[in-house]
């Protein structure tokens, strides 16, 4: 049995090492090339358009044949003359850095971070074009307070990255009880693996994302499950809380709803 339980530990190691980075999803970056994860999402002329967890309005994603204008090719977000374009967050963001430069036409740019109280949180002005992909040319928005919405006015936005803010839980849970069955048992690490590789399937998304945070680093993936089976199988130890308590550790993970706490 044991012998087994390492055999399948070390194949699920290696199934973490080969989904990590599409797991991992805290930090995006929207290229705006219709290729790969965008393929479908980001063709030209698209004007209105959301991926993940971003949603576009009041630009167009073009291309102008120059090199200078681009982070990387073959096109753009350009800001249309004349209107505001916006991108909004279905969840609020800590930062965002991009590509943002003016020049061969178009006009110098403002963009604008807001806060869920539509407070101004951070400002930053386009840069005048250089070369392609000019790290000199990337600006970075962040504040005090979460961005849910950014607006531009003017210049070309190129490579835009946006990372989750932390979220700070207030519902008591136990880590490792995954399926929110009262329990923690292999259950738990089936439930998680099968969201984790088959997540239009069944069993549904887990209600409580930080009890299925086996290792507590904040992000949902293989990782949780092998520590939830060496907890159970090899002596480790899941972090706290293993009882009913609250999430002592800030992450962009949250607890919508568990039912075995009082």
């Amino acid at each position: 049995m044991c012998r087994n339980l390492f055999q399948n530990t070390a194949l699920l190691t290696t199934l973490f090492f080969s989904f990590a980075a599409a797991a991992d999803g805290q930090t995006t970056t929207v290229f705006f090339d219709n290729s790969g994860a965008e393929l479908g999402i980001t063709p030209l002329s698209t004007t209105d358009f959301s991926y993940e967890g971003s949603n576009w309005s009041g630009g167009v994603v073009q291309t102008e044949g120059i090199l200078a204008l681009y982070a990387s090719v073959p096109a753009s977000w350009e800001t249309i003359v004349g209107s505001t374009a916006e991108v909004t967050f279905d969840d609020p963001v800590s930062s965002v850095d991009f590509f943002f430069v003016d020049g061969f036409g178009f006009p110098a740019g403002t963009a604008t971070a807001f806060d869920a109280s539509d407070a101004v949180v951070a400002t930053a002005d386009s840069l005048v074009v250089t070369f392609l992909a000019d790290p000199n040319n990337f600006v970075t928005l962040s504040g005090a307070e979460p961005i849910v919405r950014v607006e531009f006015v003017g210049g070309v936005i190129d490579n835009f990255s946006y990372t989750l803010a932390p979220v700070i839980g207030d519902l008591e849970f136990s880590r490792g009880d995954c399926n929110n069955d009262g329990g923690t048992d292999i259950a738990d690490a089936v439930f998680l693996l099968s969201n984790i590789l088959f997540p239009t399937g069944t069993p549904t998304i887990p209600a409580c994302a930080d009890a299925c945070d086996g290792n507590d680093d904040g992000v949902s993936d293989i990782a949780d499950a092998i520590a939830v089976l060496s907890a159970l199988f090899a002596g480790g130890v899941l972090p706290a809380p293993t009882s009913c308590d609250v999430d002592p550790t800030i992450d962009s993970l949250d607890c919508g709803t568990f039912d075995n706490c009082p």
